[in-house]
């Protein structure tokens, strides 16, 4: 992993390739969390750079056949970060709308089952942003609504409003502007208690964009 991440930041694809090639091998092994997502992480990185060359083929057929190894030994989070890497390669780099939705949605299946509703919850916004770039925006809506419904049952307050501030913006682009409107206050509330440095002046700009397509500006 080590060797392949020194290759990749080399732009030494090839070097990199046959790296992360032989550590896929022995991903079965991994046990901690970070460790796992780290590498996927990285994987996912060497997948952007392969986009325009053959052997990006060789990288998806190796995280399949992992896929195949893993589902094994079961529910596993390792499983479930193989299954939203995928989805991820799926999406941003082959554009196969159809196979990207359809890891995202096993991810999710698979963080519900082990209970890990941080996780799960996370993995509901981005199976929304994906199914927001495919036009779903229905489907999009509805996995924001499960992530909201986790972060406040869970006392997510960190995601609350980042799951409000996505949920108005998809609000807007289908012209749906008092949905749009109030699910941007809420966030405005949450906004200013939050963390997030820019989020507070994301979502009052976008309320205020809201205003002007209303016609109330």
């Amino acid at each position: 992993f080590d060797i392949g991440t020194f290759y990749q930041r080399k732009e030494d694809h090839s070097s990199a390739l046959e790296w992360y090639l032989q550590g896929l091998l022995f991903f079965d092994s991994f046990r901690d969390e970070q460790q796992i997502d780290l590498y996927l992480r990285n994987v996912w990185v060497m997948a952007h750079k392969l986009k325009s060359e053959p052997r990006l083929r060789d990288l998806v057929r190796a995280f399949k056949d992992l896929k195949t190894r893993l589902t094994r030994d079961g529910m596993t989070f390792a499983l479930a970060r193989v299954y939203g890497t995928l989805g991820d390669i799926y999406m941003d780099v082959l554009d196969r709308e159809r196979a990207a939705v359809a890891c995202l949605r096993q991810e999710l299946r698979l963080l519900s089952g082990l209970g890990r509703r941080r996780d799960e919850a996370l993995a509901n916004i981005e199976l929304a942003g994906t199914l927001q770039q495919y036009g779903r925006y229905s489907e999009a809506l509805e996995a924001l609504e499960a992530a909201l419904d986790i972060a406040k049952k869970e006392k997510l307050s960190e995601l609350l409003g980042t799951i409000l501030y996505n949920r108005g913006n998809y609000y807007a682009e289908i012209e749906m502007y008092p949905e749009s409107e109030a699910s941007l206050r809420e966030a405005e509330q949450v906004a200013s208690q939050s963390e997030h440095p820019n989020l507070l002046r994301m979502v009052q700009h976008n309320l205020g964009e809201t205003y002007r397509r209303q016609g109330r500006l």
